[in-house]
């Protein structure tokens, strides 16, 4: 039986971004999104304890997510580093950071296309 999460939240939420150049100057592009999860896992061989475990999932614009970097409060972390209350907490937020992704790169693409319309408007009225 795996361990069962408690609670998680989004903590962060941030693109990353590609650098292009081109003949007009430097421009960026994101390429990604990564979350941050902070949840509580609880254990199996210790009833009434809870870990204290985090994860940050990085989702690319095809929808892959991968694990990015993570933590956990257990002697398992310490020693072996991938721990099952970190397994158990990247397979209960991995839908979400998912469907987040999917909307956030969605979102950015929009709101850089408005914002290159308003400055190429705000230089033809310069001109």
């Amino acid at each position: 039986m795996a361990p069962q999460t408690v609670f998680w939240k989004t903590n962060r939420a941030g693109p990353i971004r590609k650098v292009i150049m081109t003949k007009d100057g430097v421009r960026t592009e994101p390429v990604a999104m990564m979350y941050e999860y902070v949840g509580y896992v609880k254990s199996e061989s210790t009833p009434g304890l809870v870990y204290h475990t985090v994860v940050r999932i990085t989702v690319d614009r095809m929808g892959k997510a991968s694990l990015a970097g993570y933590t956990c409060e257990c002697k398992g972390f310490t020693f072996d580093k991938m721990c099952k209350h970190i397994k158990a907490l990247y397979n209960a937020v991995e839908r979400d950071a998912r469907n987040r992704a999917q909307k956030d790169l969605k979102d950015i693409a929009e709101t850089e296309q408005l914002m290159d319309k308003a400055r190429s408007a705000t230089f033809n009225l310069e001109l």
